[in-house]
């Protein structure tokens, strides 16, 4: 695994604190059992890139190690490197959705705050009442989703952060406006980096500096010296992330069912 990408590598972090992790000859399976619905938290990361011949492979992979989902027709997958776009259109005809995304990396020394935000208060969520309102405000800027799903999702995803933190793995972190969460961020990880995880602001709150005041504010108070985060290459928040400090390292690409 030491091979691989740090983009993947830090995918693997949070798995390797649960212990939920499986190194095959030809993949890497990482899995979340208690929360099915979480789809990118049962994959396989392949550890050579798409080929041709691999459609049958990696589904058959898959259904071999997710019995148990896969008959919700939920299957995803990650791999480094490139890709055969022969063989990708064969997972596109077979309804999945490929994306790719960018993996960010900067040094703490080199981390810098343009538009910094002094209106809002940040801080590490501790207590139990602090980690009820990031649960509260996860409802609140997830609200977009199917409400009886999303809610046991949104649930166990908090209380699985929470536990990161309680057994020393990392903080989270959030910003306040008038005593209410305007945005929040994880900041996870191990000997060889920290990485920055599910960085939202409510809509209303963006280009104001408050995620960047954030993230700084998180990344000083941690004792880590390197950091990595991911990004939409074409996303809303790239030119902020690189007017902090953070530079593109590589792209790593993934495959998931549109069933989801």
């Amino acid at each position: 695994m030491n091979n691989l990408p740090i983009g993947l590598r830090s995918d693997i972090l949070f798995f390797n604190f649960r212990n939920n992790v499986i190194e095959k000859n030809d993949y890497i399976v990482l899995y979340t059992l208690n929360n099915l619905d979480f789809f990118w938290g049962n994959y396989l990361i392949l550890k050579n890139p798409l080929s041709i011949g691999d459609f049958e492979k990696w589904t058959k992979y898959y259904q071999n190690e997710f019995s148990n989902i896969s008959s919700n027709k939920q299957m995803c997958f990650s791999w480094p490197g490139d890709l055969s776009y022969i063989e990708l259109n064969k997972f596109k005809e077979n309804n999945f959705i490929f994306f790719d995304r960018l993996t960010m990396t900067a040094r703490k020394k080199d981390i810098k705050c343009k538009y910094y935000n002094n209106e809002v208060l940040c801080k590490r969520m501790v207590t139990n009442d602090d980690w009820e309102q990031v649960l509260n405000f996860q409802f609140k800027i997830n609200e977009f989703l199917n409400k009886k799903k999303s809610k046991s999702y949104i649930e166990k995803r908090v209380f699985e952060f929470k536990s990161y933190t309680d057994n020393n793995h990392g903080y989270w972190y959030a910003a306040f406006l008038n005593g209410e969460i305007i945005s929040d961020v994880g900041l996870y990880w191990n000997d060889e980096f920290a990485r920055l995880q599910n960085l939202k602001t409510l809509k209303e709150y963006r280009k104001l500096g408050v995620a960047q005041t954030l993230i700084k504010y998180a990344i000083e108070d941690s004792n880590q010296e390197f950091f990595t985060l991911e990004a939409e290459e074409n996303g809303l928040a790239i030119n902020m992330y690189k007017s902090i400090g953070f530079t593109v390292q590589e792209k790593k690409y993934g495959l998931y069912s549109s069933s989801i």
